[in-house]
């Protein structure tokens, strides 16, 4: 039996798939440890109607809010060897739990596993595929840098967790972040590599930043956790050869191999991680430098699509980090950019006059600037379309 700790603090829509979900596991028997957090009546209402229809529900009230308080009473709740998380709005594989057990029963040592999840937006489209590490070291190397796990994926070691002394409820953000990050000082953190979890954005720009509240509480998180890394020797062989490397192959990226290597064979240690970060720095990794010539390729191929077309100067639709970096590569698009389009952002970025998409004229040229919501807005253009502005997309294929 695999108890599963799903904190609700108001009755959510989506929260009977999500229950679903962990009920309908297949490969293990689950009980779903549902914590009313909080003295929201419709929550309250919510949990007594699921715990009445299925006798794997088990109801559990707090009257304090706080999802850190609220998952430690969960694993203090029962004495089962793993407990695993679940949110309350999100969706997971029917085979997750049971592949993640197989996975941590294979690796003892293991206080903790996620998994692969992707990201879908409000509409239900897909934003993003996130894969954390699956081996402990170079994943705590990876927290280190930020959280790569998503919360409500975890299978947790329940000994482990309450030994590292649980959730810690000073914190009301990024307390999943701190609990990975001393797990993995005092124990060992994986992941399944199989894509297991959805994380389900509440608000359309989610996934493009976090709250000042979130940030904070992360930044003082990773402060803690890097103070605490053990020191490397400043004239450890392995480390100083693996630098060397980087100095004599600055341009091959497999040159930061040694650093990678020494991180994932003894753990990230303090001078390896600083090493690591100079690295990446210096020599860009292979992934990164080729999806650089991929875009800029194709940069290239929609600026002649639309001089074909008879553009003589576009305006961007987005006024983010996508414009920014298509303004830095104009060379490229071989046409000079007169004005952003924007449904929200104001002001004149580098001189450029930002403008509502109804203020845009028929007949004018407008290339979508935005990786990640493309779609999105190329939907949004659809009256614009109609009424003769001529949008291009850089990543889709529809003709405009």
């Amino acid at each position: 039996m695999i108890p599963v700790a799903m904190a609700i603090s108001r009755a959510h829509p989506s929260l009977d798939a999500a229950v679903a979900c962990v009920l309908d596991q297949q490969g293990v028997e689950t009980e779903l440890l549902l914590v009313v957090n909080g003295p929201d009546e419709e929550a309250m209402r919510a949990a007594e109607r699921l715990e009445a229809d299925n006798a794997r529900i088990r109801v559990l009230f707090r009257d304090a809010p706080g999802l850190s308080g609220a998952l430690n009473f969960a694993l203090r709740s029962t004495d089962a060897e793993f407990v695993a998380r679940m949110d309350d709005d999100d969706l997971c594989e029917p085979h997750r739990l049971d592949t993640q057990l197989r996975w941590i029963r294979q690796r003892p040592d293991l206080a903790a596993v996620g998994c692969a999840w992707r990201v879908l937006g409000p509409d239900s489209k897909p934003v993003a595929i996130v894969r954390p590490p699956t081996e402990p070291n170079p994943l705590h190397a990876r927290l280190l840098q930020g959280n790569c796990l998503a919360h409500g994926s975890m299978l947790l070691h329940r000994q482990s967790v309450l030994d590292a002394g649980g959730y810690d409820e000073t914190l009301g953000k990024a307390q999943d972040l701190d609990l990975w990050l001393r797990l993995a000082q005092t124990g060992r953190v994986g992941a399944v590599p199989d894509i297991l979890y959805t994380h389900i954005l509440r608000e359309e720009n989610a996934a493009l930043s976090t709250s000042r509240e979130q940030a904070h509480a992360a930044a003082s998180v990773l402060a803690r956790a890097w103070a605490s890394l053990p020191r490397t020797e400043t004239d450890d062989p392995a480390l100083l050869k693996a630098i060397a490397e980087v100095l004599e192959r600055t341009d091959d990226p497999a040159s930061r191999d040694g650093i990678d290597r020494f991180i994932h064979e003894r753990g990230p240690k303090l001078g390896a991680m600083v090493a690591s970060l100079w690295a990446s720095a210096r020599v860009p990794p292979m992934s990164a430098r080729a999806m650089e010539i991929c875009r800029r390729s194709r940069l290239r191929e929609v600026g002649a699509e639309l001089r074909n077309a008879g553009a003589a100067s576009v305006t961007l639709w987005g006024a983010g980090s996508h414009a920014e970096w298509i303004l830095d590569h104009a060379s490229d698009l071989g046409l000079p950019v007169t004005g952003l389009v924007d449904d929200k952002a104001t002001g004149k970025p580098r001189g450029l006059a930002i403008t509502r998409p109804e203020a845009v004229e028929p007949g004018a040229f407008v290339l979508i600037a935005s990786d990640s919501f493309e779609d999105q807005i190329w939907e949004r253009s659809q009256p614009h379309r109609t009424r003769g502005v001529r949008v291009f997309r850089l990543y889709g294929n529809e003709a405009p």
